[in-house]
């Protein structure tokens, strides 16, 4: 997958908060056209789950949400291949791990409106010092 430099392709689930919450920090950067893509919705096909997967340099496993209902009670403590895995996360997108955003052919993981702040995008006047003498 991947998105123009001055567009956010931001795949979420609308039923977690925090998901919500990234979504109105995309919406806000300056600049940017936001195509969300709500997990809920309109599910991701199995190959689109190992791109992501391989879009942001983790094992499939790491698209897991392990804090979802769904891992607790059917999938903790068990092992599963990558095939089998984005099986089970077509069949139960509320098992995904969102939101992840991609930014031109960049990828990552959203935890907060500072993750954003980090990629260099400008939020409600915050912006990003990528010579930041506290940055490691």
């Amino acid at each position: 997958m991947e998105a123009q430099n001055n567009e956010i392709l931001l795949i979420y689930n609308s039923e977690k908060s925090q998901d919500r919450k990234a979504k109105g920090y995309a919406d806000s950067l300056k600049d940017h056209v936001l195509n969300e893509r709500d997990v809920m919705q309109k599910t991701l096909t199995e190959t689109q789950l190992a791109e992501i997967a391989t879009d942001l340099h983790v094992p499939v496993q790491e698209l897991i949400d392990e804090n979802s209902d769904y891992y607790l009670t059917e999938l903790k403590d068990k092992s599963f291949s990558d095939q089998e895995l984005t099986k089970i996360m077509v069949n139960n997108p509320d098992v995904i791990k969102t939101p992840i955003a991609y930014i031109g052919s960049r990828a990552f993981f959203v935890g907060s409106s500072y993750d954003f702040v980090k990629q260099d995008l400008e939020i409600d006047g915050v912006k990003s010092d990528k010579g930041n003498i506290f940055e490691k």
